[in-house]
This record gives structure tokens, C-alpha cells and sequence, in this order.
């Protein structure tokens, strides 16, 4: 039994000393560069002007009264 628990101790110290002793591992540091993309959108916005016929017609029938457009050029 005591040989048992010898051969146990023994087995475990060299254990030890072996993973102790473990090779330096040495660490490269490398360096990345890092590239950004932007993604960017182009808004373009076009003015359509209105031709003598569309200038002067009021399509929505509030807008067809002369006084509610001269009231509202008064504000």
C-alpha cells in the first residue's frame, strides 16, 4: 500500500515538474490594415417647372374660389 501511494505521489510531482516546464511560446504581433468603405448616396432631387397652362389652374376645388386665394395671400 505505501508503494501504491509513493508510486502516486511520484507520478503526480513529475507531473508537475513536467507541465512546469513547458517550451517558451513566443508571440508574433501582427499589424492589419483595415480599410473603411462608405457607401454613399447621391439624392437628386428635380424641380419640374410648370408650363403656362399648369401655372394657373387650380386643380382642387377649395383653391378654385379667387377669395380664398386672395385670403390666403393676405396671410
Amino acid at each position: 500500500m505505501k508503494r501504491l501511494n509513493l508510486v502516486w505521489v511520484l507520478l503526480i510531482a513529475v507531473s508537475l515538474v513536467i507541465s512546469a516546464c513547458q517550451p517558451a511560446v513566443e508571440t508574433i504581433e501582427v499589424e492589419k490594415e483595415v480599410v473603411k468603405t462608405e457607401v454613399v448616396e447621391k439624392v437628386v432631387e428635380v424641380e419640374k417647372q410648370p408650363t403656362e397652362e399648369q401655372s394657373f389652374s387650380t386643380p382642387h376645388p377649395i383653391l378654385s374660389d379667387v377669395r380664398v386665394r386672395q385670403a390666403m395671400a393676405y396671410c
